[in-house]
């Protein structure tokens, strides 16, 4: 009968093969991860990133260590300068943008928040999805007073939901604020 090793055990042989396997060191610390072993998942998780991965692979990387910083020892400052890391290595990394959302939202940080919901606006695909980020992205730089990044947001948006009142309503605000009457009326 073949015994059955343990997955850490497996992809411990795999690495012994392999020391430079950014996928199975990624796999162990999600092993680690998931059985809140948070120091070797860190210890792992900075082992591959020695390896220097790019893009993606290092913005999951750096994403995943903020993770760690936030649920083991609740360092949330740690945890907040991994999960920027992790967006210049790649700029649309949803988890990230995510998490640093909520962080700018909880600190009621508002040009934060403008600039991740438009990075997130940016990364999704969704039309739904898309519209809902721009309207409230719209409604974050209106109360942050830039009314003339709000307006082409709006506009594009209308071109998309041409008789959504949530679109419809507050550019037809903005436009009658910046005394642009004319496109008030066609819209």
């Amino acid at each position: 009968a073949i015994q059955s090793l343990p997955t850490p055990l497996v992809i411990e042989r795999v690495l012994r093969r392999d020391a430079n396997s950014v996928a199975a060191l990624t796999r162990l610390a999600k092993i680690y991860e998931r059985a809140a072993d948070w120091e070797r998942c860190g210890q792992i998780l900075q082992r591959a990133l020695a390896l220097s991965p790019k893009g993606r692979d290092a913005a999951d990387l750096f994403y995943r260590l903020g993770e760690v910083a936030h649920k083991a020892s609740g360092d949330l400052e740690t945890a907040v300068s991994h999960w920027r890391q992790a967006l210049t290595h790649d700029a649309s990394h949803l988890p990230a943008i995510v998490a640093l959302e909520k962080i700018a939202r909880d600190r009621d940080d508002l040009p934060g928040l403008a600039e991740l919901l438009g990075k997130r606006e940016t990364a999704t695909t969704d039309a739904i999805t898309k519209l809902a980020i721009a309207i409230e992205l719209a409604e974050v730089l209106r109360r942050l007073g830039r009314a003339d990044a709000a307006i082409p947001l709006l506009a594009r948006a209308a071109i998309t939901a041409p008789d959504d009142v949530r679109v419809l309503a507050p550019l037809a605000d903005l436009y009658a604020a910046a005394r642009r009457f004319d496109e008030a009326l066609t819209e």
